[in-house]
């Protein structure tokens, strides 16, 4: 009677696991403006922030838009107040962050903070 061959192992892969990276997740300098009206315009959205700080980018999409500033503390401050007035409109504020910026699949914001839900 013959012995049956041993059996065989399982393949093993030769690239290793990756683990999740901090370093993976940054946090930009930018801020998510939400509550913006019809007419509202990147010009008045720029003008209303530079008054805290030097803005370097606006970028409007409907009702909702995006403000770069130059230092983080500005963004900080943004954060700590939630909202702003424009022509007795509420706006709400909320930091953005950016989750794997180098993975080109998942470059989306995030948006921290707390948003009321719509009335």
């Amino acid at each position: 009677m013959s012995e049956a061959p041993p059996a065989a192992s399982p393949p093993t892969s030769s690239t290793p696991a990756q683990p999740a990276s901090p370093a993976a997740t940054t946090v930009t300098n930018k801020i998510f403006v939400s509550g913006l009206g019809e007419g509202d315009s990147e010009e008045e959205i720029r003008q209303l922030f530079s008054c805290y700080g030097e803005v370097l980018e606006v970028m409007v999409d409907g009702s909702c838009a995006t403000v770069t500033f130059q230092e983080e503390s500005v963004v900080q401050e943004m954060e700590q107040m939630r909202e702003i007035m424009l022509r007795c409109r509420k706006l709400n504020i909320a930091r953005v962050l950016e989750e794997h910026v180098d993975t080109p699949i998942n470059n989306a914001p995030f948006y921290q903070g707390v948003l009321p839900a719509p009335a």
